[in-house]
């Protein structure tokens, strides 16, 4: 299945964080910007990383719908899956995250940038051949730890190893990619190591396993913002009502 708009920039990061092993603590911060003609998309997202494991919180407003909540983990003794938590529900989704590495390929280098507080370096790069922006730092808090991984089956070693071909090294803390007029755009605005409570990276023992409203894309739920807004009404709310179905939101009366 192919990797559109906001899903191939968070699997990056996925990638990234459910690979370091994190004792005391860290925690990143992005927002989440989107424009297209049928208008735009605002969002911001946490992610956690303790002891191997990850956890990601996403809270993303689309025109015309809902507020988007969606809180995954990963856990270093599941290896291979990532847990939707559904906190409405008592219930978890398990996603296979196992699958064939992206290919990676610098086909730009545009020089010295600022992202918010990094200093960074702005690459245009081709991931899986499709184009996308991409601003990297040194500065990132924990950038040791994920500079010093070397695994072929992680995704960011691949990225690591295509950047420094070109004489360029950093973590990515914004990346931008526009298709089919739809612009997404995810950039760190904090990076932060803290202390952070080992029940964040707990299933509840009470929540139940469910079915997967969709298979998603290499374990990310698929909530795509663009095809979200493209759709027809009568599509929208038959989307809506089964998603609301599985996380046991109730209709307000």
């Amino acid at each position: 299945m192919k990797k559109t708009h906001i899903y191939s920039l968070l699997l990056l990061i996925s990638s990234a964080f459910s690979t370091v092993f994190a004792q005391s603590g860290l925690r990143y911060e992005y927002k989440i910007t989107g424009t297209s003609p049928q208008g735009s998309v605002t969002g911001n997202m946490e992610f956690m990383l303790l002891s191997g494991n990850t956890r990601m919180e996403m809270r993303m407003s689309v025109p015309g719908v809902p507020v988007i909540n969606m809180v995954m983990l990963t856990l270093q003794q599941k290896n291979g899956f990532s847990y939707e938590i559904m906190d409405a529900a008592k219930a978890y989704v398990e996603h296979n995250t196992t699958g064939t590495s992206s290919v990676y390929e610098v086909i730009q280098v545009a020089g010295a940038d600022k992202v918010g507080v990094f200093n960074a370096t702005k690459v245009k790069i081709k991931i899986d051949g499709e184009e996308q922006w991409m601003w990297v730092s040194k500065d990132v808090t924990g950038y040791s730890m994920f500079a010093s991984m070397r695994n072929k089956e992680w995704d960011m070693d691949a990225l690591f190893k295509a950047l420094k071909s070109k004489g360029v090294e950093g973590f990515p803390v914004k990346m931008q990619q526009t298709e089919e007029g739809f612009t997404t755009s995810i950039e760190m605005v904090k990076a932060e190591q803290k202390p952070l409570d080992a029940k964040l990276f707990i299933i509840p023992a009470d929540y139940k396993k469910q079915a997967a409203l969709s298979p998603g894309i290499q374990g990310m739920p698929q909530i795509d913002p663009a095809k979200l807004m493209q759709m027809s009404e009568e599509e929208r709310e038959k989307f809506l009502q089964e998603i609301k179905k599985q996380h046991g939101i109730k209709d307000e009366e």
